[in-house]
């Protein structure tokens, strides 16, 4: 039978990453005229990322419950870990 192991730090150091990922990413709101070089493109580029902003957002939260479970995870095969007797194979 097959082993199955799994590595709560290694899921932990994931989540990490996938947290700052999503703080990183920041939000698509509105774009400054003086960032975007001209008011019709700024106002073209605020259009844009409205029409996917909440997709971004959801995606965002995707990472965001990912990396909670990820965590959970972690907490849940650590929790398995303790339970067992020293030598006991399943």
């Amino acid at each position: 039978m097959a082993r199955f192991r799994a590595d709560p730090e290694a899921l932990r150091a994931v989540a990490a990453k996938l947290e700052a990922i999503s703080a990183d990413a920041g939000c698509l709101t509105t774009i400054s005229p003086t960032d975007a070089g001209h008011a019709d493109m700024a106002s073209s580029l605020t259009e844009i990322s409205g029409m996917v902003g909440d997709a971004w957002t959801r995606g965002l939260d995707d990472l965001d419950q990912l990396a909670t479970r990820l965590r959970s995870g972690a907490e849940l095969y650590e929790a398995v870990d303790r339970s067992i007797s020293p030598g006991e194979v399943f």
